[in-house]
């Protein structure tokens, strides 16, 4: 039932999204503790619009945000996996959730654009996709995390977000950010804080 009619779903969505710039996705149900919630075995997507897309500054506050790698990539053209990674990043994501959806309906979610709001980019990401991390807030750690926090690896996350996009023909730009899904839990932001990640 939580799993059924999503490409329904995504076509609601395509409404909400049409005729605005979507820089990003986030990715939903891609971590452990959200694919329990849903109780689902594939990931979610969300589309997130250029304007929301912020780098480094925290200009407002946020009550629920979650670290996330955020990879720039570019669609489509003649690499084998359909797709070229041209940045990756630490980011914050944090949701805006339009509608309640306290029993995890991934079709109520998918359909709510699942929460998408805001996306900080914060610094470069150059690691192997195993390290821990920590989240530090105006040099005070608040949080820590880890890539065990996600049920699929970083490139089959990518490919499943864009086989999503070309399915169900969501707007996109020939590149886009796709924020692959929590490694923390929730924290909170203020405006003005000051973000860092450091590796444990």
């Amino acid at each position: 039932m939580k799993w059924s009619n999503l490409n329904t779903a995504y076509q609601i969505q395509k409404k909400i999204l049409k005729n605005k710039l979507i820089g990003s996705y986030k990715v939903g149900a891609s971590n452990h503790s959200s694919a329990r919630f849903f109780g689902i075995n594939e990931i979610i997507l969300g589309g997130i619009v250029s304007d929301n897309i912020h780098f480094s500054k925290v200009d407002k506050n946020y009550a629920s945000a979650e670290l996330e790698l955020v990879i720039r990539v570019r669609c489509g053209g003649g690499q084998t996996n359909g797709y070229e990674i041209l940045s990756q990043h630490f980011g914050v994501e944090c949701p805006l959730s339009e509608v309640d959806n306290p029993d995890g309906y991934a079709f109520l979610c998918v359909a709510d654009n699942c929460s998408a709001g805001d996306l900080i980019i914060l610094q470069d990401y150059y690691g192997n996709y195993s390290e821990s991390i920590g989240v530090y807030v105006n040099d005070i750690r608040v949080i820590s995390g880890s890539f065990d926090s996600l049920r699929f690896s970083i490139d089959s996350i990518l490919s499943k977000s864009l086989s999503i996009i070309k399915t169900n023909d969501l707007p996109h730009g020939e590149e886009v950010y796709i924020a692959t899904g929590g490694l923390t839990n929730n924290f909170s932001l203020n405006a003005g804080d000051q973000v860092e990640v450091r590796f444990e």
